[in-house]
This record gives C-alpha cells, structure tokens and sequence, in this order.
C-alpha cells in the first residue's frame, strides 16, 4: 500500500490542516518522513494515531457542560480572576469563564474516563475559591480516600500541542505537582453564544444574523449561476477552437475564451468575498475532550522556546504530547499509583 501525502493524510484522520500541521511539526506525534522536501506518512501509523484518538476522547453531556459553565462563571466573578491580559489590559469575565471552562471540563472528562475504564470514582474540587485563587491540586479523593499522587490537569484547545508551566507553579513547592495530564478541548469558539442563542434577548440578535445569512446565499447563488453559465460557454468556445484551423476566426475564439477565464475568475474571487456571515448554530449535543497523555514533574523540560513560541520573561517547564505518557499500560499504572 501507497503511503500518504500531507493531504490524504489530512483527509484520511479528518482533522482540521491547521491541527494536523501542528501534530507533524510542533510535537511529532504523527510520525512521518520527508522525501523531496514533502511529506508522506504510513497508513498503519496515521490508524495507530487516529485509534489512540478515539480510545483516549471521552464525550461529556450538555448537562455536564452545564455543571462546569456554573463553575466557571463563579470564577470569573472572582477578585483574582481579572489577572492576566485582556481588553483595556485586564481580562473580562466573558474571557476569564472561557478558560476556566476548558480546564473545569478537562477536570470532568478525567473522572470520567477513571471511572469507565478502571471503575475507580475520584472526586474533584467543584467550589470556587475565591480568596485562594486556583487550586493546586484537581483530585480531591479517589474512593473516598486522599489520593497518593497531586495531579494538576492542564487542558487547551485541539491545536496544541505542549504541557507549558511557569516557574512559579513548577518550582513553588505549594503549587508544584506529581503528575500533570494535558487534554486537548474540543469546545466551539463561540459556545458561549451558542448557549445564550434561544434566550429572548439574543434571539432578535440571532434572527438578524440568520436573515444576512439568508441574503447572502442568495447572493452566493446568483453568483453560482453566472459562473457556471460562463464555464458552459467557455467548454463550448473550447471544443469549437479545437476544430478549427489557424485563422482570424480561431484567434477571435482565443481571445473570447481568456475573456471568460478572466470573468470566471473574478466571479470565483467576489463569491469568495461574500461568505461573511454565519448562522449560530446550537452546541454539540457531546463535548469531546481527549486525554492526550499525562507527565511525570521529574520529566518536564526547561526550555526557552518551543517550536513556533519563544517565552517571554524567561523559562518554562515543558512536555509535548509525543513525549507524555499514553499507553494502556501507562493509564494503569497512573490509577494505581493514585
């Protein structure tokens, strides 16, 4: 069998370019191999790859959305919780919730693969603590008892590809943990919106949308029309000059069909420029999170860049997910570590 270029590749694990290019390059996690400065990977690794994937996403519920919504926007009202950059140089609390949530559903899919996998039930911390700001440790107990590991979850979204921690939290004994496990989030951008979507005072907002969305279509269509009225022609004008002997009237047809590619290709640039808006659609009945793999703190790095980042401000301890511990095996010895 044939090994794969970067775009069947792409097609066969169906992921976003942008994803795949990141997994290739940043982390190596898809192993692969250049030949004439393109790349080519094996069909059994990207299954290998894609299999690891499936086993490790765990799938959490709009209701267990719901639960780790309410938790994040408790701390987004928090005293510590404006730190960091943002609009005007402090985070807004839209801002603020959108980062907890990712960490909270990480915290959730954790629990919940623990439970599934090993029938083990750990109990995370789900109160805010406003005076302390984040918590250092994520699990609480692990049927009924106090665990044996500290365990810090570190989630982001699906393009990333590195466990990062400042010096404060790795070095600062308080802060410090056992085992950090990173989980890429697979949460829309926009899930906030999405959530506020059939209340009453978003839905004008939201009908208007879906009214430009309609408008433009039509325009999209229009534009459809008359480009495929232009291809017509052109294939007509094209079989006729193919015919015809060299001449005046054959040079007439070359120049008539250069028009028509010049016209087609403007038409193809301006139904470009009119995709503009987009419908809010409604959350994703499942919110897919992937335990890409856990890190001993024994294990982390200090580095001063990754690739495609350069850290401001000094050094920081890293892993990327090629390097993080992800077996079946390396799962069972976590649990029965904890």
């Amino acid at each position: 069998m044939a090994d794969l270029n970067r775009k069947e590749a792409i097609g066969f694990l169906k992921i976003p370019a942008k994803n795949f290019d990141n997994y290739v390059k940043s982390s190596n996690e898809i192993e692969h191999y250049k030949k004439s400065s393109r790349y080519y990977f094996r069909k059994d690794e990207l299954t290998r790859w894609k299999n690891l994937r499936k086993n490790r996403t765990v799938f959490l519920s709009l209701k267990e959305y719901q639960q780790c919504f309410v938790l994040a926007i408790q701390m987004a009202y928090t005293k510590k919780s404006s730190s960091g950059t943002g609009i005007r140089g402090v985070r807004s609390e839209m801002q603020t919730a959108d980062d907890w949530i990712l960490g909270i559903l990480a915290e959730f899919a954790l629990q919940k693969f623990v439970k599934e996998k090993y029938n083990k039930k750990i109990e995370l911390d789900t109160e805010p603590h406003p005076k302390e700001g984040i918590t250092a440790q994520d699990v609480v107990t692990i049927d009924g008892r106090l665990p044996n590991l500290k365990v810090a979850m570190k989630a982001s979204k699906e393009k990333n590809c590195w466990i990062v921690l400042d010096a404060l939290e790795y070095e600062n004994k308080k802060r410090m943990s056992d085992v950090y496990i990173f989980a890429r989030v697979e949460l829309p951008s926009d899930h906030l919106f999405r959530l506020l979507r059939e209340h009453s005072f978003f839905d004008k907002a939201r009908k208007k949308l879906s009214g430009r969305v309609k408008n433009q279509e039509k325009e999209i269509s229009k534009i459809s029309k008359q480009m495929n009225e232009k291809i017509t022609r052109r294939i007509k004008l094209q079989e006729e000059y193919q015919l015809m002997s060299p001449g005046v009237k054959k040079n007439k047809i070359k120049l008539q069909i250069k028009t028509l590619n010049q016209k087609i290709k403007e038409l193809e640039q301006k139904q470009t420029s009119s995709v503009v808006f987009r419908n809010i659609i409604p959350l994703p009945k499942k919110i897919p999170v992937w335990l890409c793999g856990y890190t001993e703190h024994k294990d982390l790095k200090k580095v001063n860049e990754i690739p495609g980042q350069k850290f401001d401000n000094g050094h920081r301890y890293v892993q990327s997910v090629k390097s993080m511990k992800n077996s079946d095996q390396d799962w069972k010895e976590f649990v029965d570590k904890l």
